[in-house]
Parts: C-alpha cells; structure tokens; sequence
C-alpha cells in the first residue's frame, strides 16, 4: 500500500505539471514543422509515417525527459530527500520516481501525438488509402484498420520516450551538471549507433530500432512486443542501478 501510495504522488507530480504539458506541446510542434514541407495534401496517416524520419533525434532524446527525470538531482540539491525516505525507504521511493519518470517520459509523446493529430484533422483527411511505409504494422492497415496502424507506430515512440526519460534519470545521480544528465543519452546513442555500424551490426540491430524507433519483425503483436520486453528489460536494470546509487549515497553523506 505504501508503494502505490508513493507512485500515485509521484505519478501525479510528474504527469500535472506546467513542465509536463509545455513539453507535450513543443513536442508536436516539432512534428508539425518537421513534416510541414512533406505535408501538403496528404493525410494524418502520411504524416505519423514521416514524423520520425524528418524529426530529429534530439526531440524524442530530450523533450520525454524534462518534466520529471531530473527531480531526484533537484531534491537532491536541496537536501530534500531525507524527509521523503522519512515516509517511505530508499528502495521504494526511487523506485516510484524512477518509474514516474520513465511513464512521463512515454505519456510525452503520447500526448504530443495526440496534440499533433488533431491539429491535422481540421486540415488533413485521416486516411486517404495510401501507406508509404512497409513494414510489420502494415497488416493492420491493410485489413482496413488505420487507426491500429497509427497507433502501433505511436506506442513504439512512447516506448522510446519512456527508454531516454529513464537514461536520464539514471546519469543524473551521477552527473551533478543538469545540461549534461540531459544530453548524455543522446551521446550514448550517436555513440552506440556509430560503434555499431563500424562493427558491422545489421541494421536491424542498430539503436535506431530497439532505442530509438519501431521494431520489424513481421507482425504487430510481434515488433511492438519486442521493444517492450527490450525497452522494460532496460528500464529495469536502469531502476535497480538507481536504487543502489541511491543507497549508496545516502550512506556515504
């Protein structure tokens, strides 16, 4: 009980929050302008398709971590956790905060999406019987199921939100400078996509899929549940190492 009363706190200070709607905001104005050229007459589906490719990595790096996965860093600098470890222990609590984080970071650019398609809806028809991108989600819209179609492209951006959302919060308990938390796992991602291309790795395993975009693997029930066991797998072992860093400092302060 008490580890639900603490997420429910933590979830509703990460996800109400001025920081939290003005980040979804910006987050589909970067769509919008990203496929504003490619645009015109085109439909609401055209436009998720495009979104990723014409958007740069920066937004979906940066934006999914603002409102919340720099709170640990600043309750840390005000000397403010100790009266919360008071209410709950250590473990519980950056357990709940991590997972705030990690769920604000993907309702980001669920809620940017949302703020971008219905911008396109007054303007744009939502379908108009073309796909562009072939790959696994392409069975749900050819069974006449756009919608589903969009949607899968969607949780699988929300993933990757809630992947750097959770980097960040994790690099900010050991980096003091707050810019930097931000940006480094941006860094690591350029870092393991260039590593990765010169070894060799084929494209399908590059961060570009499993970190960064959808998976192809032949269905839709497949590739999203592919990123998700990645995407959990990684944001798991991201918690624990919070946790411990977490205990570890307390101890040593």
């Amino acid at each position: 009980m008490v580890r639900f009363r603490v997420l429910c706190i933590q979830l509703r200070c990460a996800i109400f929050s001025p920081t939290f709607a003005a980040a979804s905001i910006i987050f589909a104005a970067a769509l919008y302008v990203s496929v504003w050229s490619l645009q015109r007459n085109n439909s609401v589906v055209y436009g998720v398709e495009m979104s990723m490719f014409s958007m740069d990595v920066l937004v979906i790096a940066i934006l999914p971590s603002l409102p919340f996965a720099l709170s640990y860093q600043s309750e840390h600098r005000q000397r403010a956790l100790g009266s919360y470890y008071i209410r709950a222990d250590v473990s519980t609590y950056i357990a709940a905060k991590f997972t705030a984080a990690a769920v604000s970071g993907a309702c980001v650019v669920l809620a940017g999406y949302m703020v971008y398609i219905a911008a396109l809806l007054p303007f744009h028809p939502f379908d108009d019987g073309m796909m562009h991108n072939f790959n696994s989600f392409q069975p749900l819209y050819e069974s006449g199921h756009p919608f589903l179609y969009v949607m899968c492209y969607i949780a699988s951006y929300s993933m990757s939100g809630a992947l750097f959302a959770g980097m960040t919060m994790l690099l900010s308990m050991y980096f003091p400078e707050r810019y930097t938390a931000v940006i480094m796992p941006y860094i690591i991602y350029m870092l393991l996509t260039f590593a990765l291309e010169m070894l060799g790795v084929p494209p399908a395993l590059r961060p570009s899929k499993w970190m960064l975009g959808y998976m192809d693997l032949g269905t839709p029930l497949a590739s999203l549940a592919v990123k998700f066991g990645i995407t959990s797998g990684m944001l798991a072992a991201g918690g624990f190492a919070c946790m411990h860093r977490a205990e570890r400092r307390l101890l040593s302060e």
